[in-house]
C-alpha cells in the first residue's frame, strides 16, 4: 500500500472521534463576509440548562398498533401481493401480507427526519418487480428509495429546496413504476409535470411544461396523482384542473375525463380494463374503461360521505391487486383502508379502525403548538392532533379537551390546532383557525368564543388565521394573524383596539409584517412579534407603535441573524427569546438587542436538541417552556448551571468557531485557542471582555485550528493544524510565540520538515527543554522535537516515530513524570500509554487495551498513584486504572472506575482526567453531554456536574488541552458544533459561579 493511500485511509479514520472539519482553503472569503456581526454582542453570563421534560421525547403516542393509522393516505400493492400504506401523520410506511397480517413499519413511527431510516412526510409509495420501494417525501421535494427491508438507499431527486431542472422536484407526491418496463413515473406537483425515469433513475422526458400550469391538452395543474397501463398509456390526476388525463407512452394527449372534484389517485386494473380514480371531495371512486374511458362504476357514492362499508369520508389512494383480485381504497379521515372484490365490488374486510386514529393518552402530546404556564405552575398545551391539555405542576393531567385527531367543534372537539394559548388562572384563550375561544382552567369547560369566528374568508372577517394570541396586564388580548399580515389588539371584551401592519399586504419597513407567528407582551405592555418572513422580530409600544428590530432582515443562521422566528417570550430582565423554525433553536438578546445565548441549535431529540422549537413561555421563576414541536414534548430550560459559570458568548459571537482546542493563563489573562470560519483564532479575555488576537490561522487559512497553547520561558506558545483539502494534503504544522501577547512571530514552519506532520498537537516541557509531539497523519508515528530555548532554528528530534508507529499510535496527547519514570498517553489504532526507558518507549498498557479503545484520554500523578482514562470509540463506557508501581512490568493495573462507577451519559468520546491536587476528576465525554466525576480517594466517585452543564450539545472537549487549573478554579473549554465553542470556569465548592 502506497503511503499516500495509507494516509488518506487513516486520516479517514482519524476523523471519526476528532472533529468534524470545515474545508480551509486558499480563496478570497466570500463575498457575504462571514466574519461580519451586524448586530451587538451582549454581556456574558446568560446561560440556560436542561431541566425537565413534560411528555416523552420523540414519542408521539404509545405504542402503534397494527389496527390504527394516523391518516392512511396511500396504497400499494407489491408484485407478491404485499401491501404498503402510508401513514404521514405517524411518519411511517406500513407493510401487510396479502391476507392483512402486519409485517413490518418502515421509519421511525411518530418522528419526522431528514436522515436515513426517517420520513418527513411519506405521501405515495411504488416498487419495482424485485421489491425496491420508492416513497415520495414530498416536503422534503424527494423520493426515498428503500430495500425491500425498508432501508434506505438512495435518493429520487435532490432532498431539500424545491428545484425545477431534471434532478429536483417542487413537492412530488404520485409515483408509479411500470411493471413492464420498469420506469419511473413522478407527479412533480408545483411543477405542474409528470416526470418520467427509466429503471435505473436517469431522467427521459417530461409530460406538461414545467413550472407552467394550464388546462389545455398540453399542461397541468398541480398533478397528485399517476398510473400507467401495461400498453403504456400514462394516466394522470390533474388535481387543480379537476380533471384525469390520458397520455400514449410518449406523453402525447389521447383522452380525458372532466367534472371529477378534487381527483388524487388513479390505478389501472389491465386484467379486467378499468381505470380507478379517488376523488376526495365527491366522496367515492368511479371507474372507467381503460379503452374509451366511458363511466362503468363506482365504489361510494357520489357527493355522500359516511364511514360504513359502502361510503367514504375522503378516499385519497386508490391501488388494484391485479392477481389477486382486490380493489384497496385509502378512506384517510376515516382512519382505514377498505379492500373490495374486483370482480363482484363486495366489500372484504379493512385494515385500520372506522373512526379511531392511533391511540394516546395524556402523558404523549402529538406535534405540541402552543404552551402556557398558569400563575400557580399549572402547564397548558396544545397539540398538532387538536388536543388542549392541562397538567399540573408535577406534570400530571388535570384535563384534556377534544378527541386525538379528529376535528370538530367545541365542547367535544378542536377547531384545528391550538396556535395559542393564554391563562389568567381563570380563563384559558385559545386561538384556532380564526376564532378565539374560551375554556374554563378548573376544569376544561368549554365558555364560548371570545373574538373571531365565521367565514374565516371573508372579506370584513376579523381574522384569517390567528398563529398566536398573548394577553397584558390590563386583561387586553394580542393576536398575529399569519394571513393578514398584522396584529390585533382587542379589550378585555374583545373590542378591537388598534393594529399594526396593513390587513393582506406583506412588507418589510416597520408598519409592515411578513406572515407574523409568535407574540409576547412584558411589564410595561410592550408588545414583541415574531416576523417570520421577515425573519425577525419586531417590538411595539401597548399602542402598537413602532419601537425597535431585534435581529435584522438578513435571514441566516448565524448568531446575529434568525431563520423562521417562530415565537418570542420576554424575561423580567427584559431579555427576549426567539424560536427558530429553520435553526431549531432559541436565541437571548437583551432589551437592546445585543446577542446573549443560544439555546438548542441542531436537529435531533437531545437535551439540547430541538425539532422545530414552536412556542415559548416563562413561569414566575424565569424558567423556559419549549414547545419542542416535532419531539413531541415540552422542554423546560432554567437559568443558570451549578457551579460553573460560562466566560464567553457561545462561539465567542461566531456559531462556527465550534472547537474549544486549548486554554492557558499568561500574565493573568485568560487565552483560548480554537478554529474559525477562516482558519485558528486565539483569543484574550481582559478587564473588558474577551479579543481576538489572531485570526485567519496567522493569515495562514490552512492553519485550520489553534492546537495547543503552553507558556514557557517568558513567552506563550501557540501551534497549529494544518491542512489545505480536509487533511489530504498540508504544509506541516506550525508553532509561534510572543511575550506580551499581542505580537507573535513564527518559530517552527513545515511540520519541522516533514509535512506528513500536519499537526503540532502538543507541548509540553520536559526536563528544562521544550518540546512538541506531532501529529503525523498516519503516515508514521509521532515525532517528538525538543528546543532548549524555544527560539527557530533550535529544535532537535527525539525518539525518532516511537510509539508504536503509524499502526499504533497518531499523536501523543500528554506527557506525565512519575515515580522516577516518564509516561506518555497516545491516540491512534491502537492508542495507549507508553513508559520511556533510555531513548525507548515500552507500551504498558496492554492488558487493559481494548478493540474499541483508540486513545489514553487522560494520565495524571494522584496521591502516590498513577491514574490512565480510556477514550472509546462504538459509545463503549470509559474506564479509569491506577497503579502504584508504575516501573513493573508488566504494571499491575487496578480497575477503580467504569461503568458503574460513571452510570450517567458513559460513552468514551475524549475523557480525560484532571486534578487540584486533593480531588480527581474524570470528564466522561459523550453524544448527551459529557459529564465530570470527583474522587477524593481515586476509587470512590460521585457526579459533579450536570450532563453536558445542562446541554447535551456540550459533548467532549480536546482531551487534556482544554482544561487548566488557575486560582482554585478549572477552566474547561467544550466543543460545541451547534452553537460555537463555550469557555466555563468549574468551582467545585461554590454553586454560584461567575
Amino acid at each position: 500500500m502506497s503511503a499516500l493511500i495509507k494516509r488518506i485511509l487513516t486520516l479517514l479514520c482519524i476523523l471519526t472521534f476528532l472533529l468534524p472539519l470545515q474545508t480551509a482553503n486558499a480563496a478570497p472569503p466570500p463575498p457575504d463576509e462571514i466574519d461580519a456581526q451586524v448586530i451587538a454582542l451582549g454581556k456574558t453570563g446568560t446561560v440556560y440548562r436542561y431541566e425537565k421534560t413534560f411528555g416523552v421525547s420523540e414519542q408521539a403516542f404509545p405504542a402503534y398498533p397494527p389496527d390504527h393509522f394516523g391518516w392512511p393516505h396511500s396504497v400499494w400493492v407489491q408484485a407478491d401481493g404485499s401491501v404498503l400504506i402510508s401513514d404521514p401523520w405517524a411518519k411511517a410506511v406500513r407493510k401487510y401480507d396479502a391476507n392483512g397480517t402486519h409485517l413490518a413499519d418502515f421509519g421511525h413511527p411518530g418522528t419526522s427526519g431528514w436522515p436515513e431510516g426517517y420520513f418527513d412526510d411519506p405521501l405515495k409509495m411504488a416498487s419495482t418487480t424485485a421489491g425496491t420501494i420508492f416513497v415520495t417525501d414530498h416536503k422534503l421535494n424527494a423520493v426515498r428509495i428503500l430495500n425491500a427491508d425498508g432501508e434506505q438507499i438512495d435518493w429520487l431527486g435532490q432532498p431539500g429546496g424545491p428545484g425545477n431542472d431534471d434532478t429536483h422536484f417542487d413537492t412530488p407526491e404520485g409515483i408509479f413504476i411500470s411493471p413492464v418496463t420498469g420506469n419511473i413515473y413522478v407527479a412533480d406537483r408545483f411543477n405542474h409535470r409528470i416526470q418520467v425515469f427509466d429503471s435505473g433513475t436517469n431522467y427521459l422526458f417530461t409530460v406538461g411544461e414545467t413550472r407552467v400550469s394550464g388546462g389545455d391538452n398540453d399542461h397541468l395543474n398541480a398533478p397528485i396523482g399517476v398510473a400507467v397501463d401495461a400498453a403504456g398509456n400514462i394516466y394522470v390526476a390533474d388535481t387543480d384542473n379537476n380533471r384525469v388525463v390520458k397520455y400514449d407512452a410518449d406523453g402525447d394527449y389521447l383522452a380525458q375525463i372532466t367534472g371529477l372534484e378534487y381527483p388524487t389517485s388513479v390505478a389501472v386494473d389491465n386484467l379486467r380494463g378499468y381505470l380507478y380514480v379517488g376523488v376526495v371531495y365527491d366522496a367515492y371512486v368511479p371507474y372507467y374503461s381503460l379503452t374509451d374511458l366511458s363511466y362503468a362504476g363506482a365504489f361510494g357514492e357520489f357527493d355522500v360521505q359516511g364511514d360504513d362499508t359502502t361510503h367514504f369520508a375522503e378516499p385519497h389512494g386508490v391501488a388494484v391487486d391485479e392477481a389477486g383480485g382486490k380493489v384497496y381504497i385509502a378512506d384517510s379521515p376515516n382512519r382505514r383502508v377498505l379492500v373490495y372484490n374486483a370482480d363482484t365490488k363486495a366489500y372484504l374486510r379493512q385494515f385500520g379502525t372506522t373512526g379511531q386514529a392511533i391511540p394516546t393518552d395524556d402523558q404523549h402530546f402529538f406535534e405540541p403548538y402552543a404552551v402556557e404556564v398558569e400563575p400557580n405552575g399549572s402547564i397548558i398545551l396544545g397539540e398538532g392532533a387538536m388536543r388542549l391539555i392541562k397538567l399540573n405542576p408535577d406534570g400530571s393531567a388535570a384535563w384534556t379537551v377534544g378527541q386525538s385527531g379528529f376535528w370538530g367543534q367545541p365542547p367535544d372537539r378542536l377547531d384545528g390546532s391550538p396556535n395559542g394559548i393564554v391563562s389568567d388562572g381563570k380563563t384559558v384563550y385559545v386561538a384556532m383557525s380564526c376564532t378565539i375561544y374560551k375554556f374554563s382552567s378548573a376544569n376544561g369547560a368549554y365558555l364560548g368564543v371570545f373574538a373571531g369566528g365565521g367565514d374565516c374568508w371573508a372579506s370584513d372577517s376579523l381574522f384569517q388565521r390567528i398563529t398566536d394570541i398573548a394577553r397584558d396586564s390590563a386583561g387586553n388580548i394580542y393576536a398575529t394573524d399569519g394571513e393578514l399580515h398584522r396584529v390585533v389588539q382587542l379589550n378585555k371584551y374583545g373590542a378591537l383596539v388598534a393594529t399594526v401592519g396593513v390587513r393582506g399586504e406583506m412588507g418589510s419597513d416597520n408598519a409592515r409584517l411578513r406572515g407574523p407567528q409568535g407574540l409576547a407582551v412584558d411589564k410595561a405592555r410592550n408588545v414583541y412579534v415574531a416576523d417570520e418572513g421577515n425573519c425577525r422580530v419586531q417590538k411595539f409600544d401597548k399602542y402598537l407603535r413602532y419601537v425597535m428590530t431585534f435581529s435584522t432582515t438578513l435571514c441566516g443562521d448565524s448568531h446575529d441573524r434568525l431563520g423562521g422566528p417562530q415565537d418570542v417570550a420576554v424575561d423580567a430582565k427584559g431579555n427576549v427569546f426567539v424560536a427558530e423554525d429553520w435553526n431549531n433553536r432559541i436565541q437571548i438578546y437583551d432589551k437592546a438587542g445585543a446577542y446573549l445565548s443560544s439555546i438548542g441549535g441542531s436537529w435531533g431529540g437531545g437535551t439540547g436538541q430541538l425539532r422545530v422549537p414552536m412556542s415559548l413561555t416563562m413561569d414566575k421563576k424565569g424558567n423556559l417552556f419549549v414547545a419542542d414541536r416535532f419531539n413531541h414534548r415540552i422542554q423546560v430550560y432554567a437559568p443558570g448551571v451549578p457551579y460553573f459559570g460560562q466566560q464567553n458568548l457561545n462561539g465567542f459571537g461566531q456559531r462556527w468557531t465550534s472547537w474549544g482546542e486549548t486554554l492557558a493563563f499568561f500574565k493573568n489573562q485568560l487565552y483560548a485557542g480554537t478554529n474559525g470560519p477562516n482558519g485558528g483564532q486565539i483569543w484574550r479575555k481582559g478587564k473588558t471582555g474577551w479579543e481576538r488576537i489572531i485570526a485567519d490561522g496567522f493569515d495562514n487559512w490552512g492553519n485550520v485550528t489553534i492546537g495547543h497553547l503552553l507558556e514557557y520561558k517568558g513567552y506563550l506558545y501557540a501551534t497549529t493544524a494544518n491542512t489545505t483539502d480536509e487533511w489530504v494534503t498540508s504544509e506541516g504544522g506550525q508553532i509561534w510565540r510572543t511575550a506580551d501577547g499581542l505580537t507573535w512571530a513564527p518559530v517552527v514552519f513545515g511540520g519541522f520538515g516533514d509535512t506528513d506532520n500536519h499537526s503540532i498537537h502538543h507541548l509540553e516541557i520536559i526536563g528544562s527543554d521544550l518540546c512538541a509531539a506531532t501529529w503525523a497523519g498516519g503516515v508514521h508515528g509521532p515525532q517528538v522535537w525538543c528546543s532548549p530555548s524555544g527560539d527557530m532554528d533550535t529544535w532537535e528530534q527525539r525518539w525518532n516515530n516511537r510509539f508504536g508507529g503509524a499502526d499504533k499510535s497518531w499523536a501523543i496527547l500528554d506527557f506525565v513524570d512519575f515515580a522516577g519514570a516518564t509516561f506518555a498517553a497516545t491516540v491512534g489504532p491502537e492508542g495507549g500509554l507508553y513508559r520511556r526507558s533510555g531513548d525507548t518507549w515500552t507500551r504498558v498498557s496492554a492488558p487493559i487495551d481494548s478493540p474499541d479503545t483508540y486513545a489514553i484520554g487522560g494520565v495524571t500523578a494522584f496521591k502516590d498513584a498513577l491514574y490512565i482514562i480510556t477514550a472509546t470509540h462504538a459509545d463503549q463506557p470509559s474506564q479509569v486504572y491506577r497503579c502504584t508501581n508504575c516501573t513493573s512490568t508488566p504494571i499491575a493495573w487496578e480497575l477503580v472506575g467504569e461503568a458503574a462507577e460513571f452510570p450517567i451519559n458513559n460513552h468514551g468520546r475524549n475523557s480525560t482526567l484532571f486534578t487540584n491536587g486533593k480531588t480527581l476528576y474524570a470528564l466522561i465525554g459523550s453524544y448527551d453531554g459529557a459529564v465530570i466525576w470527583s474522587s477524593t480517594d481515586g476509587q470512590t466517585w460521585k457526579q459533579a456536574s450536570l450532563p453536558g452543564l445542562g446541554d447535551s450539545l456540550n459533548e467532549r472537549t480536546s482531551f487534556g488541552h482544554s482544561i487548566i487549573f488557575y486560582k482554585n478554579a478549572f477552566y474547561l473549554s467544550m466543543h460545541n458544533f451547534s452553537t460555537g465553542v463555550e469557555v466555563w470556569k468549574f468551582c467545585p465548592t461554590k454553586k454560584g459561579c461567575k
